[in-house]
């Protein structure tokens, strides 16, 4: 975490960034992923840091977290918007994170990482301006959009696993397996962090995080049969 710490905080302005306490699981996501085949290094490390800073962007931009929204329109009340930069501080922020992360998959030259990384915030930006459709109706349906979106939203926890066996000339057999534990990790997490949060039936919640925990199993299986050891999984634990 020390080197997302050291480019989350490269510029002047953001030097305040610098104490960035937070998991490293895209990171550690993509370095295991890498074991499956060649591991590389110094191509999966650069990537690691740089999905940890996208994951950064995208909570500046979007602001997931509830204390976080109130704690910026609390600030943007008291700023007015001539007065002083910090009014659009977050967008900054996040903006800087992108372009930290893009500068240092860059180095790589290769472009489909860049493509599997904006595919990525694609998907993201997708999930964030076209919301679950519909909050009523028969519960598996409105469980299975919930599920889909959250797919969506956690595009950057598939991104680690594909390209940490890509990078890793791993097969892609391998590679979609991973890319399976991959969304199902991060729709567990996201489900348990910020799901519970929002204004929906409590069955739905449970149903959303039941189908994320039972697909989670079922990857494990499938690892587990690659031969990696389910104690190593990052996230498990």
């Amino acid at each position: 975490m020390t080197e997302v710490k050291k480019e989350a905080s490269g510029h002047p302005v953001l030097s305040g960034k610098a104490d960035i306490e937070k998991e490293p699981i895209l990171a550690s996501l993509i370095l295991f992923s890498g074991k499956i085949g060649k591991y590389n290094v110094e191509k999966l490390i650069p990537t690691g840091i740089a999905l940890e800073l996208l994951e950064l962007a995208v909570e500046e931009h979007y602001a997931f977290d509830e204390e976080k929204k109130k704690a910026a329109k609390e600030k943007a009340k008291s700023i007015k918007k001539d007065e002083d930069f910090t009014a659009n501080l977050s967008l900054i922020t996040g903006d800087f994170y992108y372009s930290r992360a893009i500068m240092l998959v860059a180095g790589l030259k290769d472009v489909f990482v860049i493509r599997v990384l904006a595919e990525s915030i694609a998907s993201i930006a997708e999930a964030i301006t076209y919301p679950v459709a519909t909050r009523e109706g028969k519960s598996k349906e409105v469980v299975a959009g919930y599920v889909e979106w959250i797919k969506k939203i956690v595009s950057l926890y598939d991104a680690a696993c594909y390209l940490g066996g890509y990078l890793s000339g791993a097969p892609e057999n391998k590679i979609n397996t991973l890319r399976e534990f991959g969304k199902n990790l991060g729709g567990v997490l996201y489900a348990s962090q910020y799901l519970n949060k929002e204004e929906i039936d409590s069955n739905i919640k449970e149903g959303v995080s039941l189908y994320f925990i039972g697909e989670v199993k079922k990857s494990l299986e499938e690892i587990a049969k690659l031969g990696f050891e389910i104690e190593a999984i990052p996230g498990i634990s």
